[in-house]
Parts: C-alpha cells; sequence; structure tokens
C-alpha cells in the first residue's frame, strides 16, 4: 500500500493534501482556478489569520517579560489588519464597510482603533501611539524658588509615552471584535462553498472525470 502523504506538490506548484478511499487509495480531485475559487481561497486565508489572532491573544500573560507582550500584541495587530488590506498574493480582502455595517459603537470603534495601531505605530512610524516631549528640568539651591538667581543647573530630559502591550480592556474588546468578523467571514464561506459545488457540478461527470488527476508524486 502506498505511504500516506500530507501534501502532494503538483507540476504547477500547488499544494494538496490529498484524500484517501477505504482502501489507502487516493481520490481524483479537480483544480479549481474560476474567480470564485480564488475568492473562497482568500477567505480561508483570512480565516486563518482570525484564528491566529484569537490564540495569540488568548496566550497574554501579565506575568510574561514585556517584550513578549509586545511582540504578541503586535502579531495579533498585524495579522488582523491583514484581512483588510488587499494585495496581489489573495487579491481580495474585507470591505470595511461591508463587514461593519450593522456593527455596534464599540465594534466600529475597537476595529479603527486596531487598524489605527497598524497604520500609525506598529507598522509605521506615526505619532498617534508613541510621543516624546523633551524637557529641561531646572534645578534651584532653594526648593523655595522665589527668584532666578537660585538656579544652579538643569537636566534635558525625555518624557517616552508608547504602546507597551495591549492591556486587559483592551484584549477583551479585541477578542469580541474578531470573533465578530470571523462570523461574517464564515457565513461568507458558507455561501461560497455552496456556489462552487453547484458551479463544479454543472461540468457534468464526463468533464469532471477528464479534469480530475490522481494526486500522487
Amino acid at each position: 500500500m502506498r505511504k500516506h502523504k500530507e501534501f502532494i506538490i503538483t507540476k504547477d506548484g500547488d499544494y494538496l493534501q490529498p484524500e484517501y478511499d477505504e482502501n489507502g487509495n487516493p481520490r481524483r480531485v479537480i483544480l479549481l482556478k474560476s474567480n470564485k475559487a480564488k475568492i473562497y481561497a482568500a477567505y480561508i486565508l483570512i480565516n486563518k489569520d482570525l484564528d491566529l489572532v484569537l490564540s495569540a491573544l488568548s496566550s497574554l500573560n501579565e506575568s510574561d517579560p514585556l517584550i513578549i507582550q509586545q511582540s504578541i500584541s503586535f502579531f495579533a495587530i498585524i495579522n488582523y489588519a491583514k484581512c483588510f488590506v488587499r494585495n496581489n498574493g489573495r487579491g481580495t480582502s474585507l470591505n470595511t464597510e461591508t463587514v461593519f455595517k450593522h456593527a455596534d459603537i464599540l465594534i466600529k470603534n475597537t476595529h479603527k482603533n486596531n487598524i489605527d495601531l497598524r497604520m500609525d505605530y506598529v507598522a509605521h512610524a506615526g505619532n498617534l501611539f508613541e510621543k516624546c516631549a523633551v524637557t529641561a528640568t531646572l534645578y534651584y539651591n532653594n526648593s523655595e524658588v522665589d527668584s532666578s538667581t537660585d538656579l544652579y543647573g538643569l537636566r534635558i530630559g525625555a518624557n517616552l509615552l508608547y504602546l507597551k502591550a495591549l492591556d486587559d480592556n483592551s484584549v477583551v474588546d479585541f477578542v469580541s471584535l474578531c470573533n465578530f468578523v470571523k462570523a461574517h467571514v464564515e457565513t461568507r464561506l458558507k455561501a461560497l462553498e455552496n456556489q462552487l459545488q453547484e458551479e463544479t457540478w454543472e461540468l457534468g461527470e464526463n468533464e469532471l472525470f477528464t479534469k480530475s488527476f490522481l494526486p500522487i508524486d
């Protein structure tokens, strides 16, 4: 019996996970290349990103070193925002107006805040989430200063303010946001899957067999 493989690579470079019948033989498959199939694939990848975000948020622990908390926070923010950014690889992204059409104000604000974090802090050097006020602290001989003549020195200081990691309230809101978006994505996936089923069945048995192949190396 042929050893089962988790993945095989087609001549076009596609990675497939073969299914096997009760005798251990691979089942015939068709590579779907329609526009609907590409959209379905994009939504699968978006759903994967949301799962990663939820997993990351669940692992945030205040007892961890700050660098770990910050790394997890940034990972979650970047992967969430990626779902709404159109790129050449996926070709499809989530539309903000469509996803949040019926969302409450907290969900909408949490989304905006996370996108702003990604654009103005995590990925780029904006000034919304990190600030540095430079000061000169004056040193006087007498703590009760009543004139300018007692000044004997000064110290330049940097008053740094930046996001170290997501706090508990932000995490709770972020999880609610991701679950809201996931519900939208999974509804869309179900509809696309049904459409792909119908689209593929319409090919007919003969063409289905002609277009199919055995996924073996």
